[in-house]
């Protein structure tokens, strides 16, 4: 009778596997449905997807007008039949998941081959490794992305590549080559790695004749269809000089002290020690697999970012833990066979115990940065989220929409979906040409929070700063084409119609009105909302035209912000008014409602645990008033 035995390790790995996509599944769709993908990158991508399938191969139009202008990514056309059966974001957040997830087998195969292919529950552990880490939770938990879907691809390269499995090798580096087109660089230094290892010249000279062939065709065609005709994304690398490949790179090569201080500084340190410690830093070994680093390492760290925890946090951590695994499982090999690190030795003296020093680090980063944590803690926090499924549902499903950040995903089923704050700032992506709100833009749906967000990414922004004050403008100018059809909260929702005016009242006066709301909602059913609760309150003393000022509104159930005047109005056009009346839009049992002004002047947005935008700012306190409406 077969015994299960020799499987067992196989086994423990699928179960944890399958754990792993009950419970991450499980996350994504909550965040999803709490509208916390607010990067873009799902919604850019999904709204590609649907264009696909409906024969506008490749149309974007959030960045318009085609995502080969961002990426070369014919990937996506191999997905695009599995997308069909129910196409909408929720299938790409499980595609990228159920890839994530399935990466562990590969990883399992590589260390067999590595490591000998007896040593299964060597392997087994080493794949659990993966779906331990928290990089790899965070890059599941971020956007959706095709670099989980290139990390696999390459995984399964190098398998073939170890087993010398040429129809393996030649498939899996093509399927990973198009999920983007930078995998061309890691592919190219395969071949270097066959190099160092002395392999059959077609182990060499494939991968760098592939990758080279295919870099080409990639960057000429994102050339091509790139509306400003060059790869945009060099942006990042211009901070020496230079917006072409030579140019940036002659301005690093005069520069190398500086360069030298960009890539040496505590935020890539930072970076350094939190993608190893989940390895207990067994990664410092001699490999040829470090080359496999140099292209990722070289993308991040000479970006004017640079490396820092961000990179922990997104998909970009994924090329850095397909070159770390590998140097790791090397390093497993020589500690399985007895060599312990010298200089510990005597402080850990066996095997078993690094073992379990290294699935303690790896437990013990998922807990500290990784994203189940942060999810579960914020599992029943109230985001307004019936408000805006409501919002989703009231526009028809062709519609043309502009969304802010939250909003865009649920949106983007569609051929048309616009991001709202390039047309606020008049800009589109890096600031490299003018962005007007496309005329056939039917509903706005906005969420003021993520406008105060947007202003505080314009005010200082390196490449939006200089157009910043014209944001209280270019929103009037928006609005007035408009009409509300609903609100609540920091929500609204508003339809294009011919004679449209924004009709929410939003008054300077320098005449001193008590702070208190002045009227109930006006809520009339057979017509746009035309008011909501008026509130009256005194303008800053002491302004200064430099500060920028906000509502933070706690109700029963609730708390969200508005900027003040919702955004049209600055210290700059106060002039002699005392006093500004704006509209707060409240659901009828939300009776006790605390108003506190903050003033700020310097803001940006970071990442935060749920792998969302996020505000950090200088904001304090101005006043704060406590209001309560009479209960009918």
């Amino acid at each position: 009778m077969p015994t299960l035995k020799p499987r067992a390790p196989l086994l423990v790995l699928a179960v944890s596997v399958i754990l792993y996509l009950v419970v991450f599944i499980t996350l994504v769709f909550w965040k999803y449905n709490h509208f916390y993908y607010d990067n873009l990158d799902l919604a850019i991508f999904n709204n590609v997807f649907y264009n696909t399938l409906h024969g506008n191969w490749f149309a974007a139009s959030i960045h318009s007008p085609s995502y080969l202008g961002d990426h070369f990514s014919p990937l996506i056309i191999l997905l695009l039949p599995f997308y069909a059966f129910a196409p909408r974001p929720e299938t790409l957040l499980v595609f990228q998941t159920l890839i994530i997830s399935a990466t562990a087998f590969p990883i399992y195969y590589v260390t067999r081959m590595l490591v000998g292919a007896d040593k299964k529950w060597l392997a087994c552990g080493i794949a659990l490794l993966w779906i331990v880490n928290p990089s790899v939770h965070n890059m599941n938990f971020f956007e959706f992305e095709l670099t989980p879907f290139a990390v696999f691809f390459l995984f399964w390269t190098v398998y073939g590549y170890l087993k010398e499995n040429t129809h393996l090798f030649v498939a899996a580096s093509l399927l990973a080559l198009a999920a983007r087109e930078d995998v061309a660089f890691i592919l190219f230094c395969m071949g270097l790695v066959a190099w160092i290892q002395k392999k059959k010249p077609f182990w060499i000279w494939y991968p760098l004749v592939a990758a080279t062939a295919y870099a080409l065709l990639a960057f000429l065609t994102i050339q091509y269809f790139a509306p400003a005709g060059s790869y945009k994304f060099l942006i990042y690398y211009g901070w020496l000089g230079g917006t072409t490949v030579p140019g940036i790179t002659f301005s690093f090569i005069r520069h190398p002290l500086l360069v030298l201080q960009h890539l040496v500084n505590i935020k890539n340190i930072e970076f350094v020690l939190g993608i190893t410690f989940p390895f207990f830093f067994l990664v410092i070994v001699p490999s040829a697999f470090w080359l496999l680093l140099l292209p990722p390492a070289l993308q991040v760290m000479l970006s004017a970012q640079g490396g820092s925890a961000l990179i922990l946090n997104t998909h970009y951590a994924g090329f850095f833990l397909f070159g770390l695994f590998l140097v790791f499982i090397q390093r497993m090999r020589a500690l399985d066979a007895g060599k312990l690190p010298k200089r510990f030795s005597a402080y850990i003296p066996t095997k078993k115990l690094w073992y379990l020093l290294i699935a303690g680090a790896s437990v013990y980063a998922a807990l500290t940065y990784g994203s189940v944590v942060p999810a579960v803690r914020a599992w029943r926090d109230e985001r307004q989220s019936d408000v805006k499924r409501t919002f989703v549902s009231q526009v028809p499903a062709s519609a043309p929409v502009a969304a802010t950040f939250e909003l865009l995903p649920a949106f983007s089923s569609r051929q048309s979906v616009y991001s709202f704050h390039y047309a606020m700032i008049g800009k589109n992506q890096f600031a490299q040409s003018d962005y007007d709100l496309p005329a056939d833009t039917q509903f706005l749906a906005i969420d003021w929070q993520d406008i105060l967000k947007a202003e505080m990414h314009f005010k200082d922004h390196y490449n939006f700063g200089p157009f910043a004050a014209e944001v209280p403008e270019r929103l009037q100018k928006i609005l007035d084409s408009f009409s509300i059809i609903d609100a609540s909260g920091s929500l609204m929702l508003m339809h294009r119609t011919p004679d449209a005016s924004y009709t929410a009242p939003l008054t300077l006066t320098d005449k001193t009105i008590p702070q208190q709301n002045a009227a109930d909602p006006i809520l009339n059913e057979a017509a746009p909302l035309d008011g909501g609760s008026l509130l009256t309150w005194s303008l800053p003393a002491n302004h200064d035209n430099k500060d920028h000022y906000y509502l933070e509104i706690t109700t029963e159930f609730r708390t969200f912000l508005i900027p003040f005047g919702y955004g049209r109005t600055t210290p700059a056009t106060w002039d002699d008014a005392t006093t500004l009346s704006m509209p707060i839009y409240l659901s009828d049992d939300e009776y006790e409602i605390t108003i506190t002004l903050y003033r700020w002047t310097k803001g940006f947005l970071k990442l935060g645990e749920l792998k969302n935008l996020t505000i950090e700012s200088d904001a304090e306190i101005v006043d704060s008033q406590v209001i309560s409406r009479d209960i009918p």
